[in-house]
């Protein structure tokens, strides 16, 4: 996934009686996450729901360089995923993908459908397909309450809800950005067969983030 952005600022100039004029400081336009260089998120990530079997790991964002492609800015990570900022969200995409993907509707309301997203889950032992899991991914809330290692933030939560073949909801992933900070937290569900209720399986954390 890639993405790209233009940060643009606004200056107003507003005038007053008696020729008086007043010029208000620039505001940057909001934005659902902030690209810059040198821009860094880091993150823990967390199998198992924090479990008795669970394990953890670390990972990083940070964009390293920039061009422009058409009408975007677009801002590349080391493993070369392209990030850009639209009039409707954060869109990405991978070296050597044709595929552009919004992953960040913003501005949204809630209820809004921005994608869709499908994958086929396999027996480990077999290759042949056991199931193909579809999902239209969300706008779920765009004033979620969301603490991390890193705070306490106010979030858009995107949401997928993967079904079967068999209409049965097996899987699901909900994505929390927080505007002008970027993404705070990922989580993600499977279908327990023993409880048959969606179980926590992995979340993915922010411990830091240096913006500029």
């Amino acid at each position: 996934m890639n993405k790209y952005l233009i940060l643009t600022f606004c200056f107003i100039l507003v005038s007053c009686k008696n020729s008086t004029e007043t010029n208000v400081l620039p505001t940057p336009k909001s934005v659902i996450m902030p690209l810059a260089i040198n821009n860094e998120w880091a993150y823990i990530d967390i199998f198992g729901g924090g479990g008795p079997i669970s394990f953890t790991n670390t990972d990083t964002i940070k964009f390293i360089s920039t061009f422009v492609f058409g009408a975007d800015t677009v801002y590349v990570n080391p493993v070369e995923t392209y990030y850009t900022n639209r009039s409707d969200g954060l869109w990405t995409e991978t070296y050597g993908s044709p595929n552009q993907t919004l992953i960040a509707k913003y501005p949204a309301q809630p209820g809004d459908i921005f994608g869709h997203d499908s994958f086929t889950i396999t027996v480990p032992s077999d290759p042949i397909p056991n199931d193909t899991l579809s999902a239209q991914i969300v706008v779920d809330s765009i004033n979620a309450l969301v603490t991390v290692p890193a705070g306490n933030y106010t979030c858009y939560r995107y949401r997928a809800d993967y079904y079967g073949t068999k209409h049965i909801l097996v899987y699901r992933q909900n994505a929390y950005y927080s505007v002008n900070t970027g993404m705070i937290k990922r989580e993600s569900f499977w279908l327990d067969s023993a409880s048959q209720q969606l179980k926590l399986n992995e979340s993915y954390q922010l411990t830091k983030a240096i913006l500029h």
